[in-house]
């Protein structure tokens, strides 16, 4: 997800995660996965608030120094 400076602080990536937590529970999914820059500190915080929680990289290649994988049982 992404969200223009001028939009952020006003909840609408927590609006989107859910709705698309919500569309991924109706088509019968029961995980969700993603992952974000280590920098990206507003990101990292609002996945971990809404229950995301770290694992290993899921995708070969990809620099835990840099990246962070997350993951929530929906």
């Amino acid at each position: 997800m992404y969200l223009r400076p001028a939009f952020r602080g006003l909840s609408l990536g927590r609006r989107i995660l859910r709705l698309l937590e919500v569309d991924a529970r109706a088509q019968g999914l029961h995980v969700a996965q993603l992952e974000t820059g280590v920098d990206n500190r507003a990101a990292l915080a609002l996945y971990h608030c809404e229950g995301y929680h770290p694992i290993p990289p899921y995708r070969p290649g990809r620099d835990p120094s840099i990246n962070r994988a997350l993951r929530k049982q929906l």
